[in-house]
């Protein structure tokens, strides 16, 4: 038996920000090595207890640490992300403090992390890492060597580096978050709009199955139809033949139905109909489907239209289906239908009741979920067909009552 539809096998947008920070690292952690070696020209035995070898004996034992942590755990926040940039400017500091501080040639490191921080975070947490490597800096030009301030040009010369450092690092700052966040805007939208076709997609995919499945009907309904009659004018007395009447009819009411909603969906047309007139077939259609079950009602409407097709409806009964099951199942049979229109906004609310409590980590009908009894496939579509109106559908649970809310915007009469 499937448990579930969807396995997540991508990693989060942290999850990869994380590996790349853990990857640019493992070179920064070479290369400091590498130039270190050169320095030391080979005599290795000076950095074992010195403060350059413990802060690389830090940095390495933190990559370690963190990559450890990566692979047996699936949760990575941002602000994880910013306490790894924070703590590479503290480790990339100490190694320039005492390998000549400000005047070290390569203090201009300190801006790798300012820029990954642009990229990565957001802009609070981006203004957090550039605080920490100004004071670093600043510190360093503070603390320069008592013969560089007896020189008056060379310690100008530093004090105008720690301001085209300043410069750079906030015109860095704000220049790559700024970008960052539109290229996050605009994968958002990318998203969206990929979103919004894939259930575009699904609509029509409805509306062709729904035309292939009318017109499968269409012939077996119509030699039922031939039959029926000729049995009553064989046997016009015959009650159970006139029991087939209402069925029969029913049967033809639907398919037509089904034929109009297959060509709507076809040719995208749409209808402004009364917004009571909508919730009463609603209503109606509830009645007739579960006659056993406990309806309460209650609407206000005024003379407000809405923009619909015959999709909206069977929409509006699917959500309706699920409530009906949950409430038979929690031994309850019982829902109530709630209705109006709020700021321009047409409301319809459903509430049954559930025998426990559901947790609800997305909005109803975001995705297929695996159950035996609903909330599926059916719940998919409906958010579908209501969204394509500028609609919107929400789930909440009280106690032990789920209400599942739709929304569509009134047209002007």
């Amino acid at each position: 038996m499937m448990k579930s539809l969807y396995i997540p096998t991508e990693r989060s947008a942290e999850q990869r920000h994380l590996r790349r920070v853990l990857q640019l690292r493992w070179v920064l952690i070479a290369l400091e090595i590498i130039l270190l070696s050169l320095d030391s020209q080979g005599e290795w035995i000076h950095f074992f207890g010195s403060p350059i070898g413990i802060i690389l004996g830090m940095q390495l034992a933190l990559q370690l640490l963190s990559e450890a942590w990566m692979r047996s755990s699936n949760r990575v926040s941002l602000w994880m992300i910013g306490y790894q940039l924070v703590l590479d400017v503290g480790c990339l500091s100490g190694l320039i403090y005492f390998t000549g501080g400000a005047t070290n040639a390569f203090v201009s490191a300190l801006l790798i992390p300012v820029a990954l921080a642009g990229v990565m975070l957001p802009m609070l947490g981006t203004l957090l890492v550039l605080a920490v490597a100004a004071f670093a800096y600043s510190s360093m030009v503070f603390w320069l060597p008592n013969e560089m301030h007896h020189i008056h040009d060379m310690h100008a010369h530093f004090v105008g580096m720690w301001v085209n450092f300043l410069i750079s690092a906030f015109v860095m700052t704000f220049v790559i978050a700024v970008i960052a966040r539109e290229l996050r805007q605009r994968d958002a939208q990318l998203s969206e709009q990929k979103l919004q076709a894939l259930r575009q997609h699904q609509v029509l995919s409805m509306g062709a199955a729904a035309a292939q499945t009318a017109h499968e009907l269409a012939t077996p309904i119509a030699t039922l139809s031939m039959l029926h009659e000729e049995l009553s004018e064989n046997y016009p007395t015959d009650t159970d033949i006139a029991a087939l009447a209402a069925p029969l009819k029913q049967c033809q009411s639907s398919l037509s139905e089904l034929r109009q909603v297959a060509d709507e969906l076809r040719l995208q047309q749409v209808s402004i109909i009364l917004a009571d007139a909508l919730f009463t077939d609603l209503v109606e259609r509830v009645r007739l489907l579960w006659p056993t079950l406990e309806l309460q009602v209650s609407h206000h409407f005024g003379d407000e239209y809405l923009k619909t097709d015959s999709s909206v409806l069977p929409a509006l009964i699917n959500l309706t289906q699920n409530a009906a099951q949950s409430a038979e199942l929690s031994g309850c049979p019982r829902i109530s239908i709630d209705g109006g229109v709020e700021n321009g906004v047409w409301c319809c609310q459903i509430r049954n009741p559930i025998d426990e409590l559901h947790q609800l980590h997305q909005p109803p009908g975001g995705a297929l979920v695996a159950s035996n009894h609903g909330f599926g496939m059916a719940q998919v579509l409906s958010r579908t067909v209501i969204e394509r109106f500028g609609g919107s559908l929400y789930a909440t649970v009280r106690d032990d009552e789920m209400c599942v809310e739709v929304r569509l915007p009134v047209e002007a009469a």
